[in-house]
């Protein structure tokens, strides 16, 4: 059984995490402050602010304010409004310590993410709106909202804000939320984004994210998220704005029949498959095609891309997902991601994305997938977030960000399998690869682990090359005998029996 160490936050309350030290440490770390322990080969940082994030001077990759990579690991956190500050601090703080940067929640909450308070409020009956919805703000509930977003700020996190969370009019199931937007009108929405805009702009740690599964319905169902849109870039232009369309799989820079999000300045990237495939739409310009669908990426001023969605864990998505809740196939998703372009992530874990405090609101959750039980406060150190941990401090540890993607395969020249959009996570045998122009690093992802075997062409290297495996599940390296091995000709690469978790996916790192 897995030892357990508490700190306990002025209200209270007690926040787990794995890490003993943390215990001899302040619970509240001052803004920008910095602190580290381990866990084996985890290391966890609270990250100094330096925002906002904004793009790199190439266009490919998130960047701080000081011209530094910015990995995202970020939480989507989108029923915000089911707790009240004390646990969102405490919540934060978690999450904070736990080496995330960044949390997704929405501003107005509504029933679609089962917030089930009236009025779209707080369980304390504090509501966004004094009266008609969108256009009466309630300065008490977005002084609430502020006090979050400062509370992201503290934990060295980016407050990435849904300004109102509608989905679509297509699905039966919401068409009512979009309705609150098309009721308000057009200039309504305008004026909402205007506020939003001027409220936002002065809080640095801040990114805009638009939409959720959003298929507009019609004409104006699209025109009114753009309003909002074009509302806030008017007033804010000092942070980046990204739109979810809906799944199974789409890009912030897909059309829909009404139009195109243009203004977006962050790709993200949506799916419920494989993550390699979308994430290379996502990356590639509309003159590259992968697996036979075109790019999205702009072309004359490329857009860094994320994950902004694909299966949370404990989820169990029906429609042939495969289950993609369960810790395995969760980092098949994180590692698949980071070898095809994409700055980082926004995960979700169905008992934290909703706040639930007993289970049983959300349908895909209901069945348990990877044994999870009880309510959030209890899964903050799940499997999936000790298995990010370990993902972060990997690829902070190499140069991620001078990755590029080998898709013509000229360092991984046979057996990485063939390329799909939308194919079940779980069964998705394509092995990625991606490598630094200059020859010193390449790094490849076995999701099925011995099932694959990847040829790899040792002269496009720069030197004698070191081939370690990399186990995602506990963190240790082992290097390949015989290694380092001469840079001529070609080498068979695959990997032996499970990793540490008896799971069959591990990592190649070759460096020269």
């Amino acid at each position: 059984m897995r030892r357990r160490e508490f700190i306990t936050l002025a209200s209270g309350w007690m926040v787990t995490g794995p890490l003993a030290a943390r215990a001899q440490q302040p619970a509240m770390p001052a803004v920008g402050s910095v602190h580290s322990a381990s866990l084996g080969s985890i290391v966890t940082v609270v990250e100094p602010g330096n925002f906002p994030i904004k793009a790199s001077s190439n266009g490919r990759y998130l960047v701080n304010s000081l011209g530094q990579p910015f990995l995202m690991m970020a939480e989507s956190a989108q029923a915000i409004q089911n707790i009240l500050p004390a646990d969102a601090q405490a919540y934060f703080a978690d999450r904070g310590n736990r080496g995330y940067n960044g949390i997704q929640f929405d501003l107005v909450s509504t029933p679609y993410v089962f917030n089930n308070n009236p009025g779209y409020g707080f369980s304390d009956g504090l509501k966004p709106f004094a009266g008609a919805l969108v256009t009466t703000p309630n300065e008490a509930y977005f002084e609430r909202m502020d006090q979050y977003v400062n509370y992201c700020a503290q934990y060295g996190m980016l407050a990435i804000l849904n300004r109102y969370e509608a989905h679509d009019g297509i699905n039966a199931h919401d068409g009512s939320v979009e309705g609150d937007l098309v009721a308000a009108g057009e200039s309504a929405c305008t004026t909402y984004g205007q506020y939003l805009g001027r409220r936002y702009k002065i809080f640095p740690n801040v990114m805009w994210h638009l939409g959720n599964d959003y298929t507009p319905a019609n004409q104006t169902a699209f025109n009114v998220i753009a309003n909002i849109a074009n509302g806030i870039m008017v007033e804010d232009t000092n942070h980046l704005m990204t739109v979810e369309l809906d799944a199974p799989w789409s890009t912030s820079l897909d059309s829909t029949r009404y139009g195109t999000f243009s203004m977006m300045t962050l790709n993200g990237v949506y799916t419920y498959g494989g993550t390699y495939g979308e994430c290379m739409v996502g990356y590639n310009n509309s003159s590259t095609t992968f697996a036979g669908k075109a790019g999205t990426n702009k072309t004359s001023t490329p857009c860094p891309s994320v994950m902004i969605e694909a299966s949370y864990e404990f989820e169990n998505v029906p429609g042939g997902a495969g289950n993609g809740g369960t810790s395995v196939n969760l980092r098949r998703q994180s590692y698949s991601l980071m070898l095809s372009g994409m700055s980082g992530q926004i995960v979700g874990n169905g008992y934290i994305t909703w706040f639930e405090t007993s289970g049983g609101r959300n349908i895909y959750y209901t069945t348990g997938v990877g044994g999870a039980t009880g309510s959030w406060k209890n899964n903050l150190g799940s499997p999936g977030t000790l298995d990010l941990m370990r993902w972060k401090a990997f690829f902070q540890s190499i140069p991620w960000y001078n990755l590029l993607p080998d898709q013509t395969h000229v360092v991984g020249t046979a057996g990485y399998g063939t390329p799909s959009i939308m194919k079940p996570v779980n069964t998705d045998s394509f092995v990625p690869v991606a490598a630094t122009p200059d020859g010193h690093l390449a790094v490849a992802y076995f999701s099925q682990g011995n099932a694959q075997s990847l040829t790899v062409a040792m002269t496009t290297f720069a030197g004698p090359v070191t081939a370690q495996w990399f186990d995602p599940t506990n963190g240790a390296y082992k290097t390949i005998s015989g290694s380092p091995f001469s840079n001529i000709g070609t080498r068979l690469f695959s990997p032996t029996g499970s990793n540490g978790a008896g799971d069959p996916d591990r990592i190649l790192v070759l460096t020269a």
